[in-house]
């Protein structure tokens, strides 16, 4: 009898332990090179009427949106191309994003990015 209950007792602790760390993973950050990867897969830095010429950094990390999304600030270099050919001098310019998961065409979560905190 005691053999039975110490085997449910540890059946009930593994389950509980899985069951948490499941949880949790709904709270973890994607790390820089996910954000990083999120933000140039979106498509949203490519555009013919500007040009990146810096690498994005990440200054600034925000606390978890009730929606699940993580807001991240990302600073860059800037060139804007005008209408008439010419270019714009070097800008620097900071710009929130979301991060969130979300389900790819196979059905893999995957980091996706989306403008705005």
């Amino acid at each position: 009898m005691r053999g039975r209950m110490a085997i449910v007792t540890l059946i009930f602790l593994i389950t509980a332990l899985i069951a948490s760390t499941a949880g949790c993973s709904k709270f973890s950050q994607p790390s820089d090179a996910e954000v990083l990867k999120a933000i140039d897969d979106s498509g949203i830095l490519k555009g013919e009427s500007f040009t990146i010429t810096s690498p994005l950094v990440i200054v600034e990390r925000g606390k978890q949106n009730q929606d699940g999304s993580w807001p991240v600030r990302v600073k860059m270099t800037l060139t804007m191309h005008l209408p008439d050919g010419k270019t714009t001098e070097p800008k620097e310019n900071a710009t929130y994003f979301r991060i969130f998961k979300a389900k790819d065409s196979a059905g893999h979560n995957v980091w996706k990015a989306a403008l705005g905190s």
